[in-house]
């Protein structure tokens, strides 16, 4: 910094994300980026296991290219995702609910503005299916730090196979993220938990979140 007859000159300070976004965005026409060089290897698994999630997804993804499977997916998806221009695909019952009327039909607009985020009008197929050969599905909710009262602002896919790396990146950097996975909370209900305390100071927290934003 520097001083001239009463003014200062400064550099720029990099402005942070205030949607605290960590993760990068998805292609969703199935693209992917290919580095450059490298070398190449091949074993034979002779237990026939996999030995982590991601091994596993990977299995359920190869299956479902064989032909058969693909087209017993997308019976299976047909099914469930119906294509009506005139009615929903999915949509909430409050009727047994012992609220207000009120809340009802907040709940319904919340519900609606959830489905609008997904695009679910025109990514219900794809996301259904994605949920259905993986056994799981992610989104990141990515909130406006400096205008909370407009809620989540975008929801981003994230490939489940590197969800536990973000557990492990933590660790790396003195945080403690904890993945959950079944059988301690059901079935394609894995969850990252993030405990804050009273016992965490400012500069704990501000750390946490220079993580999340640019892990």
């Amino acid at each position: 910094m520097a001083e001239f007859f009463g003014f200062k000159i400064t550099r720029d300070k990099p402005k942070s994300d205030p949607k605290q976004n960590f993760s990068t965005p998805q292609a969703e026409d199935g693209t992917q980026v290919v580095a450059a060089g490298g070398y190449f290897a091949s074993h034979l698994d002779m237990e026939g296991n996999a030995k982590t999630e991601a091994d596993l997804i990977r299995r359920y993804r190869e299956i479902s290219i064989h032909p058969e499977c693909d087209m017993a997916i997308e019976d299976i998806v047909n099914e469930a995702i119906t294509s009506n221009e005139n009615k929903q695909s999915v949509k909430v019952i409050t009727d047994d609910l012992q609220y207000s009327s009120k809340i009802k039909v907040r709940i319904e607009q919340e519900f609606a503005e959830v489905l609008r985020l997904l695009q679910f009008n025109t990514r219900g197929h794809d996301l259904f299916r994605r949920w259905y050969v993986d056994g799981r599905i992610f989104f990141q909710k990515v909130i406006d730090a400096e205008n909370t009262k407009n809620g989540i602002t975008e929801l981003k896919y994230l490939d489940p196979r590197k969800v536990k790396k973000i557990q492990n990146k933590a660790f790396e950097n003195g945080l403690f993220v904890q993945a959950i996975r079944y059988p301690t909370v059901p079935k394609n209900k894995d969850l990252l938990r993030i405990n804050l305390t009273s016992g965490h100071n400012l500069k704990q927290i501000e750390k946490l979140l220079n993580f999340l934003r640019y892990i």
